[in-house]
């Protein structure tokens, strides 16, 4: 078994293509910080579960754009026009589903869910935190 700080390098030389999605989950992560300026700060206030519902819109669809692709034979053109219709389920004004090609809606849906992980393990150590605020102050 290996410890949380070498599994990606033990990731890399077992599979270094999961490895290579990993590194395109959190460019995207990082994009979705540094160019749309969602933070660690404004991702906490998303508690009940919006980032894991919208990850969970864009994995849908791009199960949808697979299997298309698998029955029509079609390759997945990455600069080609997406029109799909907003998910009843999609947390967020409409303005703000923007679906893309199979490959960029996974990314996306991956980044995602990385967000509402690390939300829930901040969520985590603030009331651990907080307890043990209160044991000191007793």
């Amino acid at each position: 078994m290996t410890d949380q700080t070498g599994a990606l390098a033990q990731l890399r030389l077992l599979d270094p293509w999961s490895a290579q999605v990993l590194d395109a989950l959190a460019t995207e992560r990082l994009r979705q910080i540094e160019g749309e300026g969602w933070t660690s700060d404004h991702d906490d206030t998303h508690n009940t579960g919006d980032m894991a519902r919208a990850a969970s819109c864009y994995a849908r669809l791009a199960a949808v754009q697979a299997r298309e692709q698998a029955l029509t034979g079609a390759s997945e053109e990455p600069d080609a026009p997406v029109n799909f219709a907003v998910p009843v389920d999609w947390p967020w004004a409409d303005e703000w589903w923007k679906p893309k090609n199979a490959a960029q809606n996974l990314k996306r849906a991956g980044a995602l869910i990385v967000a509402e992980m690390a939300r829930r393990l901040r969520a985590v150590d603030a009331k651990y935190a907080a307890a043990d605020l209160q044991k000191a102050q007793s």
